[in-house]
């Protein structure tokens, strides 16, 4: 049966916890790598993205420095703003991930004029 109670953890309070308390050494060697491979493309990913309109929109639009990195840029922002430019920019460049060929659903595809996604059924 469904409630439209929500949980008293978030899913995005319990996932950094979850990460923090691992062990060097606790997951499969199939999963680190899995989770390095996934690393790489994201950081590749926001250099390659690092120059463009979108990302540039997103870092000027942030007010608040802080202590975090944003992936390819000398400032730095709080923790909210760091994610929003890197996963804007991990996500203005990412095309390997989508699936056009007969799948029902729907699909987010780049509009790489405005950086804006666009929602299309696939």
């Amino acid at each position: 049966m469904m409630t439209s109670e929500l949980p008293k953890t978030s899913v995005a309070e319990t996932l950094p916890e979850k990460i923090v308390a691992l062990k060097a050494g606790s997951l499969p060697a199939t999963t680190t790598r899995k989770c390095e491979d996934l690393l790489i493309d994201v950081v590749g990913l926001c250099v390659t993205a690092r120059n463009e309109d979108y990302v540039a929109s997103a870092l000027a639009g942030w007010d608040d420095d802080g202590p975090c990195t944003v992936i390819g840029h000398q400032r730095t922002l709080n923790a909210a703003g760091a994610a929003f430019v890197n996963g804007t920019a991990a996500h203005g460049e990412d095309f390997d991930d989508r699936h056009f060929r007969g799948r029902s659903g729907a699909c987010w595809s780049g509009d790489r004029a405005g950086g804006v996604g666009s929602l299309r059924a696939a």
